[in-house]
């Protein structure tokens, strides 16, 4: 454990400046899970390019006892343990279950009912095609709008029962500036990343490297 026997990772992020884009900013979005969960239910990290970003993870254990101490549930591992469309999806689904992953669920079926498409923010239901015209964006927009003012809980909490026992990934993030000089020059001498550059036409300097360079080291 500790800093120096983290996974550390240098990530190349090359973006066209010849292709437009709507992306306002460059870099990585970093989730960490244990593969059980939904990327949906995991915020993520931002990585910007020209940082060196180090992440520290922890783990924590959370159980609470089921009714009639709480309004949770202790077993929520089948389709039959509860009778909800919006469950049996997100069981479906073959992530350990979650409440936010059922939310998420109603959610797009709002969505598709409101503005006959899909948010491309979540798994697509029923076979509903994705929002790409202004007009559907717009539509989204107002409906996320509508729905998060009335706030998720009172809306979905009939559909999505809580789980009882849950874990969650708690993180401190650090930064600074990647790659310092004396490192970006021995950098521009290494061959592969020359290669690399020069296959779309990039000129070797420390500026450019931090353009387009991510460090990671997760411990």
């Amino acid at each position: 454990t500790g800093k120096k026997y983290g996974l550390i990772i240098t990530l190349y992020i090359y973006t066209p400046s010849d292709v437009n884009t709507l992306s306002y900013d460059t870099g990585a979005h970093v989730f960490i899970t244990n593969q059980t969960e939904s990327l949906a239910s995991v915020n993520g990290i931002d990585a910007a390019a020209g940082t060196a970003t180090s992440i520290i993870v922890g783990k924590t254990f959370a159980d609470q006892l089921p009714s009639p101490y709480n309004d949770c549930y202790d077993t929520l591992s089948e389709s039959s343990d509860f009778d909800s469309y919006y469950y049996r999806k997100t069981i479906e689904s073959g992530f350990t279950y979650k409440q936010k992953d059922c939310f998420n669920f109603c959610e797009q079926k709002y969505y598709i009912d409101n503005c006959q498409c899909a948010s491309g923010a979540y798994s697509t239901l029923e076979g509903a095609r994705f929002c790409r015209n202004l007009t559907e964006v717009k539509c989204l927009d107002t409906k996320f709008g509508e729905l998060y003012t009335s706030g998720q809980n009172s809306r979905f909490s009939s559909f999505c029962p809580r789980e009882c026992s849950t874990h969650t990934f708690p993180i401190t993030v650090s930064h600074s500036y990647f790659p310092s000089d004396i490192y970006g020059s021995l950098l521009m001498n290494n061959s592969a990343l020359n290669t690399l550059l020069g296959s779309v036409n990039t000129t070797v300097s420390v500026t450019n490297l931090q353009k387009n360079l991510v460090w990671l080291n997760v411990f």
